[in-house]
């Protein structure tokens, strides 16, 4: 009687623990759905100031960028030695041509513009509108500058802003501006395409705080009351501050907004981002409401189980005596079964456990009977997973008609060749193996299937694929080797020459006796100074960078053609720098850049042609001379610079996908380049 007590008792103990663990449950669901809230609200705080920091930041950047590109054009006409002998004729015509590029470049300038030292207006294109109110005389400062934005600055056109940069003489004075005006309708298209999340507004101020342009497409506020908020907002940012993130109210208590504000380097400006709080919480709160509809959900279905789970646990201790005595005859069957299979595989075992290649057996259709234990360390296989299932399945699909090819050129008592296959291990990672077998027969000459060896060479193979990653690199670091010399004689380089001719200038003025060889000092720090630009626009020109690759390679021909080394003949198609790789851009430019010095140094042809074009998905570059051509193989074998500089096109545009095409005679060279735009994967 005692017996049956306890056995009645188990089960209403394990109904009532089973209820308290389902209570438990419920708790802890309730108490993780409260935590879920609380971090999902902490995050999405933190998710949209981040975002609206980014904003603000990436509009910041991008108005950073277009106006150092505009200025560097400026600068780079501005350091034209045709532009300085033209200023000193004072032809309009010649001055013109210099004025007509920077027009081209769209909405972002609406008039181009030269004045004297003295605030005078030397030429305007186009001259529309009234003359533009340059500040006093001597205000204007002998470096690059943008305005803010003024009502009288550009007459009766309205307001708009000035970029202007010094044009500087031989003798090192400031000898005009060049500058452009810009509408700030360019700024408002800017900001109006850039809203795109409903709440979000853009505002873009000038040095003195005045709004430039405002993005007001998604604003579910007054427009009024998000001005002066993002006013506040940017008297708020201290003056060594770079940027500010944070949620404020609108004036006069009223909605909450998440702000941000960063400052345009180099001008001054400022852009101010800010999110309806309401509405960029709005998501959060429909995700918050999703989770705990999932786990109201997810709790019945834990309770419908658990009551499944205790109906089934009755069934199944009836069944589990009939199991027992099906499980002692399963073990039976299993220590025969396995007593057998320990004399089939320990001739095996015997012989390939210490070796690291994994040793194979295949029957007639080609399915593993046996596979060695170092398969796992090679391909992460257990040997009884890869035991019925064919040899082909293992190999990729790529290298299985390879692999078929072999196999059908060999004889049934002949060695396959050592075939190096790629293998998909178990975790998805590929493997190179080599795959040597000898054919299996018995007695009678029938074929019982195969026996080989398989190594793994992986690390041969990614070895040789790892010689042509390091030329691709070592490409890029004299790329940017390059780039950083450039800039350092640019700008190091170059303001200490300035300083050390203004300083023999002085001191020629001071010392009369001594100033013709002062003078001749003064040449040759000059000369210096030129050679100095010419050798970092040969390292690295900065228009490919900020201006693309049609204009680097008009930029590249002019020079040539301006310092009469060489006449170039240009066709150059206009190819949108955004659909090329950077690696693709630089590749082409250097080969156009080293096959016109392969004219000079070696064609004695005094003109040359370049073209540029996009054609059936690729991107060509051709370059044509008239000289007396030359006899590729014998160069090549020969060896010299010839040799590298042809060597050295043909690795950037391998390395890139692209492929090089060479055709000479006695009329000529011509040297084709094609890639296609994004290069190769």
């Amino acid at each position: 009687m005692s017996g049956k007590k306890t056995s009645a008792g188990s089960p209403r103990r394990s109904q009532w623990v089973g209820y308290g663990a389902l209570l438990a449950v419920i708790l802890l669901g309730a108490i993780y759905s409260l935590a879920v809230f609380g971090t999902i609200q902490e995050q999405a705080l933190s998710e949209n100031l981040e975002a609206n920091l980014v904003q603000a930041e990436t509009a910041s950047r991008f108005i950073s960028e277009q106006q150092d590109g505009l200025l560097n054009l400026l600068g780079v006409i501005a350091s034209r030695d045709r532009l300085r002998r033209a200023l000193a004729h004072g032809e309009p015509s010649d001055l013109a041509a210099f004025l007509q590029p920077v027009l081209a470049m769209g909405p972002q300038t609406n008039s181009v513009f030269l004045v004297d030292p003295e605030g005078l207006y030397m030429i305007r294109v186009p001259k529309v509108g009234g003359d533009v109110k340059l500040p006093p005389v001597g205000v204007l400062p002998p470096a690059p500058w943008v305005s803010g934005l003024e009502p009288g600055r550009c007459g009766p056109v309205g307001p708009c802003l000035v970029l202007s940069v010094p044009v500087v003489s031989q003798d090192g004075k400031t000898a005009a501006y060049l500058g452009v005006t810009q509408p700030p309708a360019f700024w408002k298209n800017f900001f109006r395409q850039m809203a795109a999340r409903p709440g979000r507004t853009y505002f873009l101020f000038d040095q003195e705080g005045r709004v430039v342009a405002a993005g007001l497409a998604k604003a579910e506020l007054p427009a009024g009351a998000l001005e002066d908020m993002a006013s506040q907002v940017r008297r708020n940012l201290g003056p060594k501050q770079a940027h500010w993130a944070g949620v404020a109210r609108l004036p006069g208590g009223g909605e909450q907004v998440f702000a941000a504000v960063a400052v345009v380097p180099a001008s001054g400006w400022s852009v101010v981002v800010m999110h309806d709080y309401q509405t960029a919480m709005a998501p959060n709160r429909a995700m918050f409401r999703s989770i705990f509809l999932f786990l109201t959900l997810l709790l019945c279905c834990l309770i419908f189980l658990g009551a499944l789970l205790f109906t089934r646990y009755r069934a199944q201790e009836r069944r589990l005596v009939s199991i027992k005595g099906e499980a002692r005859h399963l073990e039976a069957l299993v220590a025969e079964r396995t007593a057998d299979l320990e004399v089939s595989t320990q001739r095996y075992l015997s012989l390939v456990q210490d070796l690291p290649d994994v040793v194979f057996e295949l029957d007639q259709d080609g399915r593993y009977t046996f596979v060695s234990r170092a398969v796992e360390g090679v391909l992460g296989y257990q040997p009884g997973e890869m035991l019925g299932r064919t040899q082909q399945e293992f190999i990729l699909p790529q290298d299985r008609p390879k692999y078929d090819q072999q196999k059908a050129r060999t004889e049934q008592d002949e060695p396959m060749s050592i075939l190096a296959l790629r293998h998909q291990t178990a975790d998805g990672r590929v493997r190179w193996l080599s795959i040597h077998s000898r054919g299996l027969s018995d007695a009678r000459g029938r074929s019982l299937g195969r026996r080989g060896v398989a190594r793994d060479v992986t690390q041969q193979v990614l070895a040789e694929r790892r010689v042509r990653e390091l030329s691709g690199q070592l490409i890029n670091a004299q790329e940017e080797e390059r780039k950083r010399l450039a800039l350092d004689l640019h700008d190091e380089m170059g303001q200490l020459l300035s300083a050390l001719k203004i300083g023999l200038q002085t001191l020629a003025r001071n010392h009369e006796q001594v100033r013709p060889d002062l003078d001749r000092q003064i040449r040759l720090t000059q000369e210096v100074m030129d050679r100095s630009r010419s050798l970092a626009y040969r390292l690295r020109p900065a228009i490919l960078d900020n201006f693309g690759l049609t204009a680097a390679l008009t930029d590249l021909c002019e020079s040539l053609s301006e310092d009469g080394v060489l006449a170039v003949t240009t066709h150059l198609d206009k190819i949108d720098d955004r659909a090329l790789g950077p690696a693709v851009k630089t590749t082409l430019f250097r080969f156009v850049q080293e096959a016109l010095t392969n004219v000079l140094k070696h064609s004695q042809s005094t003109k040359a042609e370049v073209s540029l074009s996009s054609r059936d998905g690729l991107i060509r570059a051709e370059v044509r001379d008239f000289g007396r051509g030359f006899d590729v193989e014998q160069i090549l074998e020969q060896g010299g610079g010839s040799r590298l500089g042809l060597l050295g096109m043909h690795e950037r545009l391998n390395l890139v996908g692209g492929r090089l095409t060479i055709k000479t005679s006695t009329q000529g060279t011509v040297l084709v380049a094609e890639v296609h735009p994004g290069g190769q994967s």
